[in-house]
């Protein structure tokens, strides 16, 4: 019964003409998406770049700010967690900063919030270098040119 009702649908009778005949029914046909190229999510991007830090041997921590439900939340603001601060503190000092802080975002549609801007420009202040990447290719190259001289003793770093 249900066979006999697919080769009614128009679907089936689209198909067979556009096999056998010259008219085009392709509207009928079941549409295939397009496969969306997607860049990788900020959280990838995080994973690739950590696991650079660490084939280096540079120590790095990341600061947990993650969204959580209202619970979870009331529990990390309790214990000193603040929105905004950069993901990822790589506590080296170099070219005069303490160190440096790194805010990932995505290579395509990331974007910085206010709280966000607030930590950058107070750690700037402060005597840190704090950035945002666009990436892990991005935030690899800030800490290679973080390490890359320093200024006391004019010898590579890394």
């Amino acid at each position: 019964m249900a066979n006999s009702t697919f080769r009614n649908s128009k679907r089936y009778t689209a198909a067979l003409e556009m096999l056998y005949g010259d008219k085009d029914n392709s509207a009928y046909l079941k549409k295939t998406k397009p496969v969306k190229v997607t860049c990788p999510s900020e959280q990838s991007e995080q994973i690739r770049f950590v696991n650079w830090l660490e084939d280096k041997g540079i120590k790095a921590y990341s600061v947990p700010n993650g969204r959580s439900n209202a619970t979870e939340g009331a529990k990390y603001r309790a214990t000193g967690s603040s929105p905004g601060v950069p993901d990822i503190c790589v506590p080296y000092r170099r070219k005069g900063y303490g160190a440096l802080y790194l805010e990932l975002k995505r290579v395509k549609g990331g974007v910085v919030s206010f709280d966000q801007k607030n930590w950058i420009a107070f750690l700037n202040n402060e005597g840190y270098l704090a950035v945002v990447a666009k990436g892990a290719d991005e935030a690899i190259a800030m800490v290679e040119e973080y390490f890359s001289v320093d200024d006391k003793k004019n010898v590579l770093a890394l």
